[in-house]
C-alpha cells in the first residue's frame, strides 16, 4: 500500500508542476510586436540629388497590420518626405516606396524611419541613417 501511495503522490506532484504558468514565456500573439526589415537603403548609403531613393523591405505582425509609414528627415529636423500606406487586413506587407530626391544643395545627413501600426494600435519603428548630396 505504501508503494502505490508514493506512486500516486509522485504522479500528482508531476501533474501539478506541468500545469504551472511560466510568466516569462507568453505565447499570446497579441503581445507580439511587428517586425520591420529594411533591405534598401542600407545604413550609411549615399544618394545624389536627382536620383530615386527606393525603400524596400517588409513588415510582419501576427495581429494584423493597419498601416505603414515612411518619414525622411534631415538630422536638423527638417521634414523632407513622408508617406503612409494602409496595409489592409494582412499579417505581412512588402515595403515598396520610391522618393525622387530633389532640392538637396549640400551634403545632408538624414534619417529614414519606417513605422508600422498593428490592429491593436501598437507602433514600432526602425531607422536607417544615410546621406544625401548634391
Amino acid at each position: 500500500m505504501k508503494f502505490s501511495s508514493a506512486v500516486l503522490l509522485i504522479s500528482f506532484v508531476t501533474l501539478l508542476s506541468g500545469c504551472s504558468k511560466n510568466s516569462s514565456s507568453n505565447n499570446n500573439s497579441s503581445d507580439i510586436s511587428s517586425i520591420i526589415q529594411i533591405t534598401s537603403p542600407t545604413p550609411a548609403s549615399i544618394y545624389f540629388n536627382g536620383s530615386t531613393l527606393q525603400v524596400r523591405g517588409n513588415i510582419s505582425d501576427p495581429n494584423g497590420l493597419n498601416s505603414a509609414k515612411l518619414v525622411i528627415k534631415a538630422n536638423t529636423g527638417v521634414l523632407l518626405y513622408q508617406t503612409e500606406s494602409p496595409t489592409g487586413n494582412v499579417t505581412y506587407y512588402n515595403l515598396n516606396w520610391d522618393w525622387p530626391i530633389t532640392g538637396i544643395t549640400t551634403s545632408t545627413p538624414v534619417t529614414l524611419t519606417v513605422t508600422a501600426k498593428d490592429y491593436n494600435s501598437k507602433l514600432i519603428s526602425k531607422d536607417v541613417s544615410l546621406t544625401l548630396i548634391d
